[in-house]
């Protein structure tokens, strides 16, 4: 059979300490780098 090895990251933080976990993870073979805008939750009164 064909069997893949893969890991799944999720990093919150700072845009200079995303940038650093790339930097790091590059060696790695990465296939997929994803960052998001800061997202807004509003709370009910």
């Amino acid at each position: 059979g064909v069997e893949e090895d893969f890991t799944i990251l999720e990093k919150t933080g700072h845009e200079i300490e995303t940038e650093a976990l790339y930097k790091a993870l590059q060696p790695f073979g990465l296939l997929d780098f994803v960052r998001s805008g800061r997202v807004a939750i509003t709370r009910p009164k």
